[in-house]
């Protein structure tokens, strides 16, 4: 189902952030799938420890999420 809407300049920045929590709530798998989750856990690990070794695995990571999810996660992070 496609439908759109305006908000106005005006519009309560924390009305806004609810719609994007309960937008992403209701997706039926998670912007990071359920098969790649343990996947980027060691990747945040490993960036804990190793900064510039984890900046590469999370790019190879985030490149490798489905197509879909990966222009979710581009498009929030703008």
């Amino acid at each position: 189902e496609s439908s759109h809407f305006y908000l106005h300049s005006n519009t309560d920045v924390h009305t806004v952030a609810s719609l994007l929590k309960l937008y992403l709530r209701e997706l039926p798998e998670p912007v990071i799938p359920y098969a790649k989750y343990e996947d980027f856990l060691s990747c945040a690990k490993l960036l804990s420890k190793e900064e510039e070794a984890g900046v590469k695995e999370l790019a190879k990571q985030v490149r490798s999420l489905p197509v879909v999810n990966y222009n979710l996660l581009k498009y929030i992070c703008r």
